[in-house]
C-alpha cells in the first residue's frame, strides 16, 4: 500500500516532466504523438517499439541526484503492487529516462518520497512511542 502511495504521489509532484519525456520518446520510436497505443503500451508494460533512429535525449530526471542502491547488500523484490493506469504509464517512463528496472527505481521513489514527506509520518511514530492518539512532539524521538 505504501508503494502505491509513493508512486502515485511522484507521479503528481512530477506528471509534465515525465508527459514531455513520454512525447520525445513516442516521436522517436514512430508514433505522432503521446497518446492513444503509445500510451497504453506504456500503462500495459507491454514491448514498445524500437527507436527509428536514435534515443531521444532527456532532461534530467527528478531522480538524477539519488544515488542508486547498494546492489552488494541483500534484496527482496518488490512484490506486485496496485496502480493506475497513468501512473504504470509514469513509472514505465520513469525506466526508460532513467534507463533502470522497477526494483532501483522503486528504491529511488523511496528515497525520494521520504526525503520530501518524512515530516508526516512523526506524529503516527511519536502516538506509536507515547501510546496516544495525541503525542508530545517536542520530547518525541526523532
Amino acid at each position: 500500500m505504501i508503494l502505491t502511495q509513493i508512486a502515485q504521489t511522484y507521479g503528481k509532484v512530477n506528471a509534465d516532466y515525465y508527459y514531455a519525456c513520454a512525447e520525445l520518446d513516442a516521436v522517436a520510436r514512430g508514433f505522432d504523438k503521446h497518446q492513444g497505443e503509445h500510451y497504453r503500451l506504456l500503462a500495459d508494460g507491454e514491448d514498445l517499439p524500437p527507436y527509428q533512429g536514435s534515443k531521444p535525449i532527456f532532461e534530467p530526471s527528478p531522480l538524477a541526484t539519488i544515488p542508486d542502491p547498494d546492489s552488494s547488500l541483500p534484496r527482496k523484490s518488490f512484490g506486485q503492487f496496485r496502480c493506475s493506469n497513468r501512473n504504470a504509464a509514469i513509472l514505465r517512463m520513469a525506466m526508460i529516462v532513467d534507463r533502470t528496472n522497477i526494483n532501483v527505481l522503486m528504491s529511488k521513489l523511496m528515497s525520494w518520497y521520504y526525503a520530501r514527506y518524512w515530516e508526516l509520518y512523526l506524529p503516527q511514530l511519536a502516538a506509536a512511542e507515547q501510546e496516544t492518539i495525541k503525542p508530545d512532539l517536542e520530547n518525541a524521538a526523532k
